[in-house]
């Protein structure tokens, strides 16, 4: 007798994910993929007995692209679980249509607070505004600041986070003076520097590590008193970036959703598996690590079900342990996570995030309280 015919394959689910690999800030695409390549690879690339395929495509820092790339990933590649984009105005681009098809799709670096009246949107770690509002709380309880002036990229994110920031500084009563907006890529921030006004901090974001690096080496640089400096997303800067700068970033206050060298037993492991693979410790990989841990989640708790109507209600009823902490929703798809304000100090030759202050499960956004 004839042997019995194989069991067919389970199709594949796909799953997309909008990177920047080119533009001007190409140097985050790389480092997100390897957050995404090493969540699935430890779960064996499957979910629900189901092969994963990870379609990557290059939003090349623009949103007429971004757009395009999706439309791609949808009508061509049918997929429906998108990680990703990053920047606030490829958010802003897509999500209308993102809502239309009914695309299950994230953040990586937090989310355009807009886009969460669409209803299908994973803000991780939180909006801008929402994480940044203890920023503001930060710079006015902690530094004792009652005026600033910001520094920020140019762009929707960039308005964003600086926003949030401000709302929280401004809800506490404190004043902005001055706001400056940087080009995204600029080459020179001593002019921008030279033109801060006096104030108690200069509250800066700026959308690449890149970027970031300029402008702190043009404020060690600019030879006159400046106010104290508070970044708003220290993972921007790589640890061989906090190594070049050596003591001239030592005292940078700054906040921050993950610190790689938090104490905690999940974390740690973590740290000890990326140093294996890619010889360094995480940093704003750990988001897109997390996010990928997410969706196998959620496709296990539908039974690889990959359906929108399915992974929403798996979505809001999610709590995991992540590296960076606890990790829930709320109705409106927007993370409940741990906020940490962070000061890099030299500890044994190396440049390292201590944390001075946790804000517990508390990036609820504040304009839907």
């Amino acid at each position: 007798t004839p042997a019995p015919a194989p069991a067919p394959k389970a199709e594949p689910i796909k799953i997309g994910t909008l990177l920047n690999f080119s533009g001007p800030i190409a140097d985050m695409g790389p480092r997100f993929l390897q957050g995404i390549e090493m969540a699935l690879e430890e779960e064996n690339y499957e979910a629900a007995g189901r092969p994963i395929e990870l379609i990557v495509e290059d939003a090349a820092s623009d949103p007429t692209v971004t757009l395009e790339r999706l439309k791609k990933l949808y009508t061509s590649d049918g997929v429906n679980i998108v990680i990703g984009p990053l920047m606030g105005d490829g958010q802003m681009a897509v999500g209308p249509y993102a809502a239309e098809k009914k695309i299950l799709i994230t953040t990586i670096i937090n989310g355009m607070f807009p886009n969460v009246e669409f209803g299908n949107w994973v803000m991780y770690p939180t909006t801008t505004i929402a994480q940044q509002r203890m920023s503001g709380w930060y710079v006015y309880d902690e530094l004792g600041a009652r005026t600033i002036v910001t520094i920020g990229s140019d762009y929707a994110g960039g308005y964003g986070y600086i926003d949030g920031a401000v709302y929280g500084f401004e809800e506490k009563g404190g004043e902005v003076v001055q706001q400056i907006w940087a080009p995204i890529g600029t080459a020179d921030f001593a002019p921008y520097i030279a033109s801060v006004e006096e104030a108690d901090a200069l509250v800066v974001f700026l959308s690449s590590g890149e970027d970031a690096a300029r402008l702190l080496l043009a404020y060690n640089e600019s030879g006159r008193e400046l106010p104290q400096l508070f970044q708003l997303i220290h993972e921007v800067f790589t640890p061989e970036m906090l190594a070049e700068f050596g003591e001239g970033i030592v005292g940078l206050k700054a906040q921050s959703t993950y610190v790689w060298n938090r104490d905690d037993p999940i974390n740690n492991q973590f740290v000890e598996n990326f140093r294996a693979k890619y010889g360094t410790v995480p940093s704003i990989e750990q988001n897109s690590y997390t996010l990928a841990k997410m969706v196998v989640s959620l496709l296990e708790a539908t039974g690889g079900d990959n359906s929108f109507d399915k992974l929403w209600p798996a979505l809001l009823a999610l709590k995991m342990d992540t590296p960076q902490g606890p990790l829930s929703f709320d109705t409106y798809g927007i993370a409940l996570t741990d906020i940490y304000i962070i000061e890099i100090q030299e500890k044994a030759g190396d440049f390292v995030p201590v944390i001075l202050k946790v804000y517990p499960q508390s990036t609820a956004d504040p304009r839907l309280e």
